[in-house]
Formats: C-alpha cells, sequence, structure tokens
C-alpha cells in the first residue's frame, strides 16, 4: 500500500456513519477521560512514559497547547496502528480523538464551539481536501521506513494526523476570518511544510523508541484509564496516583475510587482541608468542592 492509498482508505473511514456514530459515542462516554489525558500533564507523561520527551516545546509558547494536541492525538493513532488486533475498535476510538484534537485547536483559534460532537461535521471536508493532494503526498512514503521490522503504517499514521491537525488549524482560522472552512489552495504549501517540520521534530526523538515493547507498554496504560484500571498499576508512584484520583474524584467517577490507596486519598484530602470536611462529608459533597477549583488550584492540591 502506497500512502495515497493508506489516505484514502483513511478518509473512507469518515464516511462510514456506522464508525463515526460509534466515534461520537465513545467520546461521549468517555469525555472526562479524555478531557484529563490532555489536560492533565502528570497523566499525560504518566501513559506516554518512554516518549514524553516528544512533549517538549515546538514552535511559539501560543501554540504549543495546539502542537502538544496534535502530537498526542499522533501518538494514540500510532500506538493503535502498532498494536495487533485494533482494527475496527482503533477505528472509531482514533476518529474520536481526532474529534478532540479539533475542539482543542478550534477553542484555541477562538470559535464559538461548545461541544467537541461539533467537530466531527469538519473531519469529512478535511479529507476531501486533503485527497485533492494525494498524488503529491505519496511522495512523502519514503520517510515511513526510517526503522527497520517496524509497521511503516505508524509513522504514516504520525503524519497524517499531523496533516489533519495543521488542516483543520488553518480551516478554522479561515472560518474566524471569511465565516466558511475553505481552505485556499495558495496555503496547501504551507500546511504541508508545517506538517513535515512537524514530523521531523517528532521522529527525532521517537525513532528509537518507538519499537513493540514501548508500544506494548503504552497501549497497554492507555486501555488501563479508559477501563478505570489505571490505579492498580503497581508502578504508578503516589503523585501520578494523586492526579488520576482527582481526575476520578471532579468527573463523578466515583466507582473507580475503590481500595487501600483511594481510602488514603480521601482520608488525606478530609485531614489537609479539615475545616471543611469530617468524617461524615460525602465524597459527592467533596468532588463538588473541588469541582469549582481553577487547574493551578486542583494542581495545588494535588
Amino acid at each position: 500500500m502506497d500512502y495515497s492509498e493508506f489516505l484514502k482508505s483513511k478518509f473512507d473511514f469518515y464516511k462510514n456513519q456506522n464508525y463515526v456514530q460509534k466515534a461520537k459515542i465513545w467520546l461521549n462516554q468517555n469525555i472526562d477521560k479524555v478531557s484529563s489525558l490532555f489536560e492533565n500533564v502528570k497523566i499525560r507523561d504518566f501513559i506516554f512514559e518512554p516518549f514524553k520527551d516528544v512533549f517538549d516545546s515546538y514552535g511559539n509558547i501560543e501554540e504549543k497547547d495546539v502542537y502538544n494536541a496534535i502530537t498526542q492525538v499522533a501518538l494514540i493513532n500510532a500506538i493503535l496502528a502498532g498494536l495487533p488486533g485494533q482494527m475496527g475498535v482503533g477505528v472509531y476510538v482514533s476518529i474520536a480523538f481526532e474529534a478532540w484534537m479539533g475542539y482543542i485547536i478550534a477553542k484555541h483559534v477562538g470559535l464559538n464551539i461548545f461541544k467537541p460532537i461539533e467537530i466531527f461535521k469538519y473531519l469529512g471536508m478535511v479529507g476531501g481536501s486533503i485527497l485533492i493532494f494525494k498524488t503529491i503526498l505519496s511522495g512523502f512514503y519514503s520517510l515511513f521506513s526510517i526503522v527497520p521490522f517496524l509497521n511503516p503504517l505508524i509513522f504514516a499514521e504520525i503524519f497524517t494526523t499531523n496533516l489533519i491537525g495543521i488542516t483543520l488549524w488553518v480551516g478554522f482560522e479561515e472560518v474566524k476570518k471569511n465565516g466558511s472552512f475553505k481552505i485556499p489552495k495558495r496555503l496547501w504549501f504551507s500546511i504541508i511544510s508545517k506538517s513535515k517540520n512537524l514530523f521531523l521534530h517528532q521522529i527525532k526523538i521517537l525513532k528509537n523508541l518507538l519499537n513493540p515493547q514501548n508500544i506494548k507498554i503504552v497501549g497497554e496504560r492507555f486501555k488501563m484509564w479508559f477501563t478505570g484500571d489505571i490505579y492498580n498499576v503497581k508502578k504508578i508512584n503516589g503523585e501520578v496516583f494523586a492526579s488520576v484520583a482527582m481526575a476520578y474524584l471532579i468527573s463523578g467517577h466515583y466507582d473507580e475510587l475503590k481500595g487501600p490507596l483511594s481510602d488514603i486519598f480521601l482520608e488525606a484530602i478530609k485531614l489537609r482541608w479539615s475545616s471543611q470536611f469530617d468524617d461524615n462529608t460525602s465524597i459527592e459533597e467533596i468532588a463538588k468542592r473541588f469541582a469549582e477549583y481553577s487547574p493551578e488550584q486542583l494542581q495545588g492540591a494535588i
């Protein structure tokens, strides 16, 4: 399969309403965990630990969050591509994360988009726009065979996610300026160039780290985060556990806060904020209080 065929195959999934609907349902069901994965650096760095150096600043400081979101989704897509037996489930999870990536980019641009589900309509537009240039882009396939014995589709997923993210970024800026998601031809060279430069930055860091063992580690942690089992991982340290537990607390996933460590976590809160909480304070009351905290205040509490 050359890269143009890969692109067509990937964007055909955007036209498949079965996958799109599953992606919407999955994202709605996991919205709090998806949000925490992107907003809490400690959770992100624990799950992507073998690759976390790739999140070092790229671009100027104002753009850092956008480039990190694109890179995070690119890694997720690469991991899903590298794990055996992920076809099917991996497709709609990938679409869901691409929609979340678009949501982060839209907020960065300043669009009045209030729910991630609003982004799905733009993914099809992006796919159609990019496919116009699939012949030109097919020349990039040589970039994806840089690590022997590793599936080149892993690198193709990274580059394609970059391309989707940058295209959404430019498209949303056009919406902001002109009111419509239409990308002028004059901007495509810049989109492709920026996608390639981001890819080269990512691969410079990842090429010696993207191996089956690390892919498996991240895949297992990723799965555990979304099934609620991550707090049972013996390798997790106390600081990361506190971040994970706080994310469960403020998102209302109280069933995940069971076991000895969770009991210690809740007891520590009651002791630290003894003027506000006592032994009879319910977990719902504690969650309500911390839900009022800003991200900076939450980090201090953790």
